[in-house]
């Protein structure tokens, strides 16, 4: 046991959601240290807690929360600067963890950790690599979804693949809950990472390159076809919600804004492509009836 690394120093890149949060909690319970954590979103904890008092078990629970509440230091990074390479170089960190920090880490980073860079990406890579994993899976009517670790290159989530777990996207679930679901599996991995790292058993798996990266999504996502069936539209706009953005329906000369969606059925009839009321609109899709809470444009 003697070759063993003393307790593994970690720097966290984060953002301020529950899918850098659920992870931190776990590598907090790990048993190795977190001496930085790195985020691109400031927020003032007192003065939010004053200002908000609602917030405050919202905050404690949060990247910042948890940050205060284990005294450890923030490094706030709205973009990548030489002067947080060096308070970096400080640390002295063995590993660094990222998950939904969203600027890429130079080489000078990337090569800073005795033991590498290792990425938290709520797909089953290379499926749906970019920033907005989630968002797409749904818009593809995916009903299996993932979490990937992997260690991090010079590239947009092209690194060698540590794990990946495989979990189903049920109808109806939200962003919010997957984020949940995968956040938690998430920290797991990287607990499972660390403990790989300590006994230096690790195996990666190499990426193919050539596969599609998934931007942000352009407004033209957001106009909906009923040339789909209920049962993916629905699926759709209860999973990407969270993501407030209004979708556009176009249908016989009248436009409508979807707000959300309320129900999808297999056996209920429809004379009219449409029917319009009390802020619902029905919808005849291919196949099925989707029913919704819209609003004339």
């Amino acid at each position: 046991m003697a070759d063993l690394l003393p307790r593994l120093r970690i720097v966290y890149f984060s953002s301020g959601g529950i899918f850098s949060a659920l992870p931190l909690k776990h590598l907090l319970s790990s048993g190795e240290q977190v001496c930085a954590i790195v985020t691109a979103e400031a927020l003032p904890i007192q003065q939010s807690r004053k200002a908000f008092p609602l917030l405050g078990e919202a905050v404690r629970h949060s990247v910042f929360g948890l940050a205060e509440t284990h005294h450890i230091p923030v490094c706030f990074a709205p973009v990548m600067t030489d002067d947080l390479l060096s308070r970096l170089t400080d640390y002295q960190p063995d590993i660094i963890f990222v998950s939904c920090f969203p600027w890429r880490l130079p080489h000078e980073i990337l090569s800073l950790p005795t033991l590498g860079c290792f990425n938290l990406h709520p797909s089953l890579l290379p499926q749906y690599r970019g920033p907005m994993p989630l968002f797409w899976q749904f818009h593809q009517g995916e009903r299996q979804s993932g979490v990937s670790l992997h260690q991090m290159d010079s590239g947009w989530d092209t690194g060698a693949l540590f794990a990946q777990q495989t979990v189903i996207l049920p109808e109806g679930v939200t962003a919010r809950e997957m984020s949940v679901k995968l956040a938690t599996i998430g920290g797991r991995l990287m607990c499972r990472c660390l403990r790989h790292l300590r006994h230096k058993q690790m195996t990666l798996t190499k990426q193919p390159l050539r596969v599609r990266y998934w931007s942000h999504p352009e407004q033209e996502v957001f106009q909906l076809s009923l040339r789909q069936p209920a049962r993916t539209l629905y699926h759709f706009l209860c999973g990407t919600r969270r993501f407030g953005r209004l979708y556009r329906l176009s249908i016989e000369g009248q436009e409508f804004d979807v707000q959300s969606a309320i129900a999808c059925y297999d056996n209920l009839f429809l004379e009219k492509d449409f029917e319009w009321r009390n802020s619902h609109l029905w919808l005849k899709c291919v196949p099925g009836i989707l029913q919704v809470r819209a609003r004339p444009v």
